[in-house]
């Protein structure tokens, strides 16, 4: 043992640590937050409006059909205007929510964000094939 390490292990030896509080989740509680208020605004729209939760990860928007929060983790399922279906496992730090109200451009009621959405999207996928 050099002396670094017997400084370190003197030094841990014998001290009672103070216990610290566990960590929040923070990815559940934001997605939470975001997916809450996606909820009753899609309640509180006009006839004409519509409304659209997008996420920004790493500089890329992406439509969310469905969100895993795990710990400091999402996972986001989405898909793009060419029908390609993406899975992003990002830090929650690098992700951003975005609620877009606007404008109806078609009679399509809102999406409904969770792991349904996504398969009845997959299946319109494969049946496309």
């Amino acid at each position: 043992m050099n002396s670094f390490e017997q400084k370190l292990a003197g030094i841990a030896t014998g001290i009672q640590r103070p216990s610290f509080p566990q960590p929040k989740k923070r990815a559940n509680d934001i997605f939470q937050n975001a997916i809450g208020e996606y909820k009753f605004l899609k309640t509180q729209l006009k006839p004409e409006q519509s409304i659209n939760l997008v996420c920004l990860i790493g500089g890329k928007t992406f439509d969310v059909f469905s969100v895993t929060a795990s710990d400091h983790f999402v996972e986001i399922k989405s898909q793009d205007e060419y029908g390609d279906v993406h899975i992003i496992t990002a830090p929650v730090e690098q992700v951003s929510f975005d609620i877009i109200v606007s404008k109806k451009t078609s009679d399509a009621p809102p999406r409904e964000i969770g792991y349904k959405a996504i398969e009845e999207e997959h299946k319109k996928l494969s049946q496309k094939d």
